[in-house]
C-alpha cells in the first residue's frame, strides 16, 4: 500500500461528508523526513501559512503573521484504537455523515481504512497534534502525527464552512 491509496480512501469519505455549507478534508501527508517531528510539523504549518497568505493576497485581503503553537501528545500503547475511533467519528458520526447504521458495515469500512494506513506509517510512534492558532481554516479538526525511522506523517481530519 502507498500514501496515494490511503489518501484515495480518505478523499472518498471526505466527499461523502461534504455539504452545501461546508467542506471536509481528510488527508495523510508525508512531512519532511530526516528531521525530528517538531521540526517537521513546524515546517508543515509554516508552509500552510505561506499558502494561506498567498490566497488572501490574491483575493485582495491583507496577509497575516502566523504564530503556530504546536503541541504533540504521545499516544501510549497500541495507537490503532485511537485512530479507529477518530476515523469512525469523522466518517460516520457528524450530523451530515452518510447514514450507515449497520455496525458491521461501519467496522468493515474502518478496518479497510486501517489496512491502508498501517502499511504507510509502519511501526510508528504516534502523537495527537494540538494547534493553537486562531486563523486555522478548519472550524473543527483532529490530527495525528506518526514518526518512524526518519519518516514523519500527519493524518488530518477537518471540516470548514
Amino acid at each position: 500500500m502507498n500514501i496515494d491509496t490511503c489518501n484515495g480512501y480518505l478523499e472518498a469519505f471526505a466527499s461523502l461528508n461534504e455539504g452545501a455549507d461546508h467542506a471536509c478534508e481528510y488527508a495523510l501527508e508525508k512531512l519532511d523526513a530526516g528531521v525530528n517531528l517538531d521540526a517537521a510539523l513546524r515546517s508543515h504549518f509554516e508552509k500552510l501559512g505561506l499558502l494561506w497568505n498567498e490566497s488572501l493576497t490574491k483575493s485582495g485581503r491583507e496577509s497575516r503573521s502566523y504564530q503556530w503553537n504546536i503541541e504533540v501528545l504521545p499516544i501510549s500503547g497500541d495507537w490503532k484504537p485511537h485512530i479507529e475511533e477518530a476515523a469512525a467519528r469523522w466518517f460516520f458520526e457528524q450530523s451530515y455523515s452518510p447514514g450507515v447504521r449497520a455496525k458491521v458495515a461501519r467496522q468493515n469500512v474502518i478496518h479497510g481504512f486501517m489496512s491502508h494506513l498501517s502499511p504507510c506509517v509502519g511501526s510508528s510512534n504516534v502523537y495527537e497534534v494540538q494547534l493553537s492558532e486562531s486563523m486555522w481554516p478548519n472550524v473543527f479538526w483532529e490530527a495525528f502525527a506518526f514518526t518512524s525511522e526518519g519518516n514523519n506523517f500527519l493524518l488530518h481530519f477537518g471540516w470548514s464552512d
